[in-house]
């Protein structure tokens, strides 16, 4: 396996835009190198792709809830 430095969110600064993240908790990668996080205070999962600095929410409305669409304080993410 090949290491690399992967960055995502703002360094330093936390909030609710596609940029940043708030208590980011579980991580996982893709086999194309997207970046996978489950972002706590912000109840969304966000995508990063390699070398993208803005996120893509793919679950998560940002406000927590417990229907088909939101999440509620998700703390890990896993896929297959």
């Amino acid at each position: 396996h090949e290491a690399r430095n992967i960055y995502a969110g703002i360094p330093g600064r936390y909030g609710n835009s596609s940029a940043q993240l708030f208590y980011p908790e579980g991580i996982t990668l893709d086999t194309y190198g997207n970046l996978y996080i489950a972002d706590c205070q912000n109840h969304r999962i966000q995508m990063f792709c390699p070398n993208a600095i803005f996120g893509i929410t793919i679950a998560g409305t940002g406000q927590p809830g417990n229907s088909s669409h939101e999440l509620s304080y998700p703390g890990d993410v896993a896929f297959d």
